[in-house]
Order: C-alpha cells, then structure tokens, then sequence
C-alpha cells in the first residue's frame, strides 16, 4: 500500500529569501530564540522528520523544538569545521504535529568563553518537515 507524503518548507519571517543564499544567523543578533510557523494540513498522525543546514555551532548544542515539545539537539562542530555546511535530521515522534499550523522554535546557545558576545552565532537554512499526509 502506497504512503502519501508531503512536505513544508519553513521560512523565516520577514525575510523573504531564507535559503543557502541567505541563511538565518542565530545568535547575538536575536533579542528571542528563533521561531517560525508553519503548516502540516492533511496530516496523518504518524512520525515525521525534520530536516535543516547547520554551520559555525562549535560551543554547544542548540535545542530545537515543535509545538513546545523538544525533539532533539543541533550537534557542535569542531572549531575547523565550523565553516562547513551540515545537514541535520530530527524524527518527529506521533502526535507532536498538528494537522495545520505548528511552531519551530531553534534556541540560542550561551557562548562560554569571555568574548565574542553572549551567544554563540550559527547559522541554518533549507528547513523542511516532511510528514505523512492522509490518503
């Protein structure tokens, strides 16, 4: 039996071109995390994943969360690597999604050294949640 899937790109609010172009900064340049809605409509209840590029998180790791609900963590990268561009994949556990409007929520990290500000800046763009749709 054929599964039925379809996909959200999340973009950034008002910024208008939010791709590998234009990739949001995440840090000291936010006065909140970062957070942007997006729509699941025809959802089947069923797992999900969210896909997103990372790159310059080299101080810790970053919470993300749905709906409130934290479904895992954007992973560090060494200091030599922070300029290299890496996918990271979340599954989304049953029943985090709502069948409509969901919320994305990428938190700041504390930067813990001296300098450089309060955050450490990273970096993310091409987010998308692909979910099973009802048939």
């Amino acid at each position: 039996m054929p599964v039925l899937c379809d996909f959200a790109v999340i973009e950034f609010p008002n910024i208008p071109d939010g791709t590998f172009k234009k990739p949001l900064l995440i840090g000291d340049n936010l006065n909140k995390d970062f957070s942007a809605t997006f729509n699941t409509g025809g959802l089947h209840h069923a797992s999900a994943l969210l896909t997103m590029m990372v790159r310059g998180l080299t101080r810790g790791s970053a919470i993300v969360r749905i709906n409130g609900t934290k479904i895992g963590e954007l992973s560090p990268s060494s200091d030599a690597d922070k300029n290299i561009w890496r996918q990271q994949q979340f599954l989304i556990q049953t029943n985090i999604l709502d069948n409509g409007d969901n919320t994305l929520t990428v938190e700041r990290v504390p930067n813990d050294l001296s300098s450089g500000g309060a955050f450490d800046d990273f970096e993310i763009h091409s987010i998308a949640c692909f979910f099973h749709q009802a048939s």
